[in-house]
């Protein structure tokens, strides 16, 4: 059940903050949107500026969102947490 961005329920908050505040999405999540492919799943206004911290986010909200209904038998509660915990932690 690996999914982008499920690493991220695992590591400390403070961990990911420090390492990814003053990082950008950069191409390497861009493609193949910047070649008018399919739309970004981090909405049209994503850019290679748009904040790391934002993607993390944004990736593990879709794991919260996405791996019960694939997997109905499987407890995410944790997880559920854990984003709901980490946002509050950005929010400080």
């Amino acid at each position: 059940m690996a999914v982008c961005g499920w690493q991220y329920f695992y590591l400390d908050f403070e961990e990911i903050k420090t390492k990814c505040r003053d990082f950008k999405v950069g191409y390497w999540l861009l493609y193949p949107y910047t070649d008018g492919l399919i739309e970004s799943p981090l909405g049209r206004n994503v850019t290679s500026e748009t904040s790391r911290l934002d993607a993390v986010l944004h990736h593990m909200g879709v794991c919260v969102y996405l791996l019960p209904k694939i997997f109905p038998d499987k407890d995410f509660r944790y997880h559920k947490q854990r984003l709901e915990d980490f946002k509050t932690f950005l929010n400080k």
